[in-house]
């Protein structure tokens, strides 16, 4: 949130990777690119996904 203009511009380039994937007939689990960029900046999960908790209690680290 502090730089307003990278989000937009971070928003935008996912939501040209969306349309490319959606293009090559590619799978994808996100429907905008809001939906990737709250992934990416881990504030939601998709169904399924996991988080570093869950990695390291799978390797008892």
């Amino acid at each position: 949130m502090r730089w307003p203009a990278y989000e937009k511009m971070y928003i935008r380039a996912f939501e040209r990777m969306l349309d490319v994937r959606k293009a090559k007939g590619l799978p994808c689990d996100w429907q905008t690119g809001m939906d990737v960029f709250r992934w990416w900046m881990e504030d939601d999960n998709i169904s399924g996904q996991l988080s570093m908790d869950d990695l390291m209690e799978d390797n008892n680290v």
